[in-house]
């Protein structure tokens, strides 16, 4: 009997296994298979390249080297601007003096005692700043290797004599550059004063400029030489000796000058020295070229000589070089002005001679007396304290004897030159204190005292300084005519010898500059004046110190009244100066 749908139920198809819904394994199975399938159909358009590493190895040395090579063309670039800055100065340097020599309208001192002719005094000074140059050389090597180096390098297997080579080359490159760049600022300046054309023209100027290079590359390859052979102390001492010969021949001068038996023309320093030799090349002429012919076949063969041995400098030579190097570059990079004289002059390769003191009977003395005597011993162990005072005695004292002196602006420029010169080369003592503030806490004695009690010392070395400086520029000035002047002068130098005592003080005591500052965008714009305040303090107060001196030789008459605007000048100058922060002190 057949079974019958009822009536209104609507038909449905049977579902089969083909009409159920996959599962997501199926699913995944599915696409899995199909993946398979078009991997296994697909063909490559290009057959794929081996994996490389000298390529991404090669690739990454050109990139560094690009780096390297931006960094080279930036730090060209920053030490160009300050060439180009450092040039500017000395351009306006020497337009400024040569002005002052051309245009002298009422002599400053007697005309009786120009006893020692313009050219002479150049030639002096051109003298002692080649020697200067020579011990610059002989400190830095010219031949060095840093620390670094000194560690793993030399202690290598390996020749050193091609890099040594190279590096001495590149230095010597330089060096001559320098040298050619900076006789085309001096005869700039020098040109601009006189307003006198040049015989030789242009190209009397490059010969001479081509001649001061040579003469900066023959002494650094002499020092270089001197290397090989392990002589740069006795090459020290012999360019030691030049400002004493120097010396010795201008007072020879000065004495035959004075007695009327010099000839004309007859100028022994002149012709030895490099602005004479310089000058006379940018005359023109033969000489043009035989000069530079002859510094060049000399240079050239010093050179080649130091080339051939540059493997025998001994490692200690190398080593100590590569201090000093370093050692100058932290100066000049931090503007530390209290070492530059250790680092262009060079340190004492020899310990100082050791001082037994002697048993003094009595109690112990005053905290003040204990820190004067420290400092006194300090300073007259220094052969700084005593080259730097001698220097600027010498100085006033030739340059009042010259054709120069009769210039008011030169002479009152080389008190005040003389004056800074004095006070910074007797610094040591209150450098050090300055350098370990510690040491104020030894003795019972107040900070501000203590800062006094350290002004002593200078005091005791820069009195006879003021008594010299004030009778020979008196006596120039104002002459036996007017003896109450002169008498007045030499109190006014005492006056301004103790407030210049105090300058070092202040000069040892200057805020340290902020260089993290730079990065930050508010600060950056107060960085020159950070900079300029930091090189500044300590010499406005010399100079101020100075002041009254300079103005006295300006004057024709001085009366007891102006002993007080000096007395209360160096006054403000010698408070301000003792004046140190407590935060000085700190550690």
């Amino acid at each position: 009997m057949d079974h019958q749908k009822p009536l209104g139920s609507a038909s449905r198809p049977e579902r089969t296994q083909y009409d159920r819904k996959p599962s997501s394994r199926e699913r995944l199975k599915s696409v899995l298979q199909e993946d398979h399938q078009r991997m296994n159909g697909w063909t490559p358009s290009s057959v794929p390249e081996p994996y490389r590493p000298d390529q991404h190895v090669a690739q990454a040395g050109r990139n560094k080297m690009v780096g390297r090579r931006w960094e080279r063309i930036n730090d060209l670039y920053i030490a160009l601007l300050y060439m180009a800055i450092l040039g500017a100065f000395v351009t306006g340097i020497v337009n400024f003096l040569g002005s002052s020599v051309v245009e002298v309208e009422a002599p400053a001192i007697r005309s009786s005692l120009a006893i020692i002719q313009t050219e002479s005094l150049l030639a002096g000074f051109s003298l002692v700043g080649a020697s200067w140059l020579g011990r610059f050389a002989t400190v830095l090597g010219p031949v060095a290797v840093d620390k670094a180096q000194a560690t793993w390098w030399l202690t290598l297997p390996v020749s050193t004599g091609p890099y040594l080579r190279r590096r001495l080359i590149w230095q010597l490159v330089t060096a001559t550059f320098l040298g050619f760049v900076g006789w085309l600022f001096i005869a700039w300046g020098a040109l601009e004063a006189s307003q006198q054309q040049l015989a030789g023209g242009f190209g009397g100027v490059l010969s001479a400029a081509l001649s001061s290079g040579l003469l900066v590359l023959l002494v650094f390859a002499i020092s270089a030489l001197a290397q090989t052979w392990g002589w740069h102390l006795k090459l020290r001492k012999l360019w030691s000796l030049i400002p004493g010969v120097v010396l010795a021949v201008l007072a020879v001068e000065a004495i035959i000058s004075a007695s009327a038996t010099l000839p004309p023309g007859l100028l022994p320093l002149w012709f030895v020295s490099p602005v004479g030799i310089f000058s006379l090349v940018q005359q023109g002429g033969v000489v043009s070229v035989t000069i530079p012919a002859v510094l060049t076949v000399i240079a050239g063969l010093v050179t080649w000589r130091t080339l051939t041995r540059i493997e025998r400098i001994p490692h200690a030579d190398l080593i100590r070089a590569g201090e000093s190097s370093a050692h100058l570059s932290g100066v000049l990079t931090l503007l530390e002005s209290r070492h530059v004289n250790t680092a262009v002059l060079g340190r004492k390769d020899h310990p100082t001679k050791r001082l037994t003191p002697k048993r003094r009977g009595g109690g112990p003395r005053h905290p003040a007396h204990v820190w004067a005597m420290a400092g006194f011993w300090v300073l007259l162990r220094d052969p700084t304290a005593r080259r730097a005072t001698l220097t600027s005695i010498v100085v006033v004292v030739f340059v009042i004897l010259s054709e120069v002196g009769q210039s008011v602006t030169l002479l009152t420029f080389t008190i005040s030159l003389s004056t800074v010169i004095a006070m910074r080369g007797l610094t040591s003592a209150t450098d050090q204190i300055a350098d370990q503030p510690g040491l104020q806490r030894l003795l019972p004695l107040g900070h501000q005292r203590a800062w006094i009690t350290h002004t002593i010392a200078p005091t005791a070395f820069l009195l006879p300084w003021g008594l010299i400086v004030g009778v020979v520029s008196g006596w120039a000035v104002h002459g036996p005519e007017n003896p109450i002047s002169w008498l007045l002068t030499v109190i006014v130098a005492v006056f301004s010898a103790t407030a210049l005592a105090a300058s070092t003080v202040r000069t040892s005591t200057r805020p340290p500059v902020e260089w993290g500052s730079v990065l930050q965008t508010l600060q950056a714009g107060r960085l020159f004046t950070t900079v300029i305040r930091y090189l500044t303090h300590g010499i406005d107060t010399a100079l101020l110190a100075g002041l009254p001196l300079v103005i006295s030789l300006t004057l024709s008459h001085i009366t007891p009244g102006y002993l007080v605007f000096a007395l209360v000048t160096c006054l403000v100058a010698w408070c301000i100066a003792v004046h140190v922060s407590d935060k000085k002190d700190e550690l």
